[in-house]
């Protein structure tokens, strides 16, 4: 049976490293054929005791502080195919350190990409109260708008034969590159355009704080390029690209984002 394959980040500290624990203990009882790559940032002096716990349930690896986050996943992407968990994966997820599965909803993930031999590519959506997947649940097939606004690393599961063989997450995009954010977009545009079918679930399945986006322009950068990256792609994506750029202006007004940020990510 192939397997479910995540990859999640975690810079070591009290909170980061207890919900660590926690993720790692909502997959316990799952009953699908998993792994799980965790790249441990900065020293862990202190929490021996935990890492240990973790490596039970996952390959930990280690690497210097301040990798961004983009290069933390190409490095455990490097590592899965040296070590062959990738040509056991079908399904990859990116979970977070601070998200967690509900129930058996990683299971009822897993058996829903079984059994739709032709379904690449799955959305969800994340919350502080998710709830569990079950049949009255009908994911629907997935527009651009859901796509662009609602996929993050926590909600996405892609089939391996969606991936981009020449990118896997581009290190010019995301928190700590030069453009603050813009990776997982980046990222699921690519995935989106080489599924043979992709759903979208309109349910919080999936448990991770609520996003504070009171600081809306801090993201803009990585998000615009990100969107021109792929404007010609797909004929939508130009379209979303272009209200980006309007949203660039609104901010600037709005918010007194700076023209050089602005002009920059342009």
């Amino acid at each position: 049976m192939k397997k479910l394959l995540m990859m999640t980040t975690c810079i070591v500290n009290p909170e980061n490293v207890s919900d660590l624990m926690r993720m790692v203990d909502s997959y316990d009882n799952s009953q699908s054929n998993y792994s799980h790559i965790v790249l441990v940032q900065t020293d862990y002096t202190g929490y021996e005791k935990e890492i240990e716990y973790v490596k039970q349930k996952a390959d930990v690896i280690f690497t210097e502080p301040m990798v961004s986050l983009s290069r933390a996943r190409n490095i455990m992407y490097e590592y899965a195919k040296k070590q062959g968990m990738l040509d056991e994966a079908e399904i990859i997820a990116f979970p977070d350190d601070d998200c967690w599965y509900p129930g058996q909803n990683l299971d009822k993930i897993y058996r829903m990409f079984e059994q739709d031999s032709q379904l690449d590519l799955f959305v969800c959506l994340s919350s502080e109260s998710p709830s569990e997947f079950d049949d009255s649940m009908n994911p629907e097939p997935m527009a651009v708008k859901e796509l662009i606004n609602t996929a993050t690393s926590n909600t996405m599961f892609v089939r391996k034969c969606a991936l981009d063989n020449k990118e896997f997450f581009d290190e010019k995009l995301g928190i700590g590159s030069i453009n603050n954010g813009g990776e997982d977009v980046d990222f699921v545009m690519r995935c989106f355009v080489n599924s043979r079918k992709s759903l979208y679930l309109r349910t919080a399945i999936v448990w991770h704080q609520e996003e504070n986006m009171g600081d809306k322009p801090r993201y803009f950068q990585g998000g615009f390029k990100a969107l021109k990256k792929n404007a010609f792609k797909h004929p939508m994506f130009a379209v979303f690209c272009f209200r980006k750029f309007l949203v660039g202006i609104y901010y600037m007004l709005k918010y007194g984002m700076s023209p050089k940020m602005f002009f920059s990510a342009s």
